[in-house]
């Protein structure tokens, strides 16, 4: 990695609307540092992030620490306008057809210091670990997801140790979806079965708002007035019963039916799906309060639930989500929250480019942080020309910079080879 002398303009444009809410201009100069440092750093910890900037950009991590850990900024009024910058762009902003999913996930952590950390199990493998847990929920339109808002989960006992207030992931997920309908942004809620309690569905059908679900097998529906485990009734259905289809060239049996739920109010339509072949492998159960949708619709509006996977994989791969070595909640909170926001940034960024210039794919955010790169390796390259243009007196004082810049990293042969420029 080559040093930042600047922030790169793309960044400082997309974040010039958020100077106001900074009662310093230092505060705003770190904001914008983190958030650079987040995207083109390969971690994204503040050592790391604070160990690339030069120039007049040059700072002890000390300062960003402390504005991430110390200083008085409004996370809440960032956080607002940046949801508003969502429902106002002509391409991403919400619709009907739009999907929001709730999940959660998982952030792997070595230090049983940090607060707020717990045994938790990680579901893919079945196996506890020492992490921290967010709920989340994200927006996905059409091939664009983007994060909206998250809630961190602290086990019974973590809360018992911090004395903090406990919150079950279903309340967690439950106040994320009142500010959600708070801010009127439209679309299908869907969600993994975990979060099927009727404490959430009774909010979300009170708002008249539609939700998808992914039922557990060992949940009871009814059927023909006895109470069955669902995937009890998938065994028992016959293959005549099922119909088959085919979405995105692959084949699908499925059946569907209005029924009750065990624990839910009222009936609800339930999809019981097979890939390939029916009871050849396990069976997908899904159910929604959309009764008059055909089963095709139940299951691409799950589908879209997948961009939450999307989201998760690209903060940890490319942004630092579970980078963070601060030991306090309230400064990880922030870290949080601002991987959210470059995670935005990109995403605003691309679908403002996207509109101008016609035929293009979709980037991936690898892609447009690969783009975000190779601006700050051209602003490296300009400041270079400057000092150059300057004399040998300002070639000088650059040569020493860029010297003591990757000595940090204790690659003096690089220096070296740069510094004969």
């Amino acid at each position: 990695m080559l040093p930042i002398g600047r922030i790169p303009e793309e960044i400082r444009q997309a974040l010039g609307g958020y100077e106001r809410f900074f009662t310093r201009k230092e505060q705003f100069e770190n904001f914008c540092m983190y958030l650079t440092g987040l995207i083109v750093s390969s971690k994204g910890n503040i050592k790391a992030m604070a160990d690339l900037f030069f120039e007049d950009l040059s700072k002890d991590q000390s300062n960003l620490n402390r504005f991430m850990t110390e200083s008085d900024w409004d996370i809440s009024a960032i956080e607002k306008e940046r949801i508003r910058l969502f429902k106002e762009h002509p391409v991403l902003r919400p619709g009907r057809s739009g999907v929001i999913g709730i999940d959660d996930v998982l952030l792997e952590k070595s230090g049983e210091e940090m607060e707020g950390v717990g045994m938790l199990k990680n579901h893919s493998n079945g196996k506890y670990v020492l992490s921290h847990c967010l709920v989340t929920s994200s927006y996905y339109k059409g091939n664009w997801c983007y994060p909206l808002y998250y809630a961190p989960y602290f086990k019974d006992n973590v809360c018992l140790k911090e004395r903090w207030e406990f919150k079950s992931k279903v309340a967690l997920a439950k106040e994320i979806a009142e500010k959600i309908i708070e801010e009127e942004i439209k679309g299908v809620f869907a969600f993994d079965a975990w979060y099927l309690c009727q404490d959430l569905i009774d909010l979300l059908e009170e708002k008249k708002r539609l939700w998808v679900s992914r039922i557990k097998k060992n949940r009871k529906v009814k059927y023909r007035g006895k109470w069955k485990q669902i995937q009890e009734l998938a065994d028992k259905l016959k293959t005549e019963d099922y119909d088959e289809v085919e979405i995105e060239g692959k084949k699908y049996w499925w059946w569907s039916g209005m029924t009750e739920i065990k624990g839910l109010k009222g009936k609800k339509r339930v999809v019981i799906l097979w890939e390939e072949e029916v009871r050849k492998q396990d069976a997908c159960f899904l159910a929604t309060n959309a009764y008059w949708w055909d089963r095709k619709r139940v299951v691409s509006f799950y589908q879209a639930r997948w961009g939450e996977e999307i989201l998760h994989r690209d903060g940890k791969q490319h942004l630092g989500l579970a980078d963070y070595q601060m030991r306090k909640i309230f400064g990880i909170k922030r870290h949080w929250y601002m991987v959210m926001n470059a995670y935005s940034l990109l995403v605003l960024n691309a679908a403002t480019q996207m509109g101008v210039v016609k035929n293009q794919s979709r980037p991936t955010v690898g892609t447009m942080t690969k783009r975000m790169i190779e601006q700050t390796v051209q602003q490296f390259i300009d400041i270079v020309i400057k000092h150059v243009h300057e004399g040998e007196d300002s070639v000088a004082k650059l040569r020493k910079q860029i010297f003591l810049f990757f000595r940090r990293f204790d690659v003096f042969s690089t220096a070296r080879k740069l510094a004969i420029i």
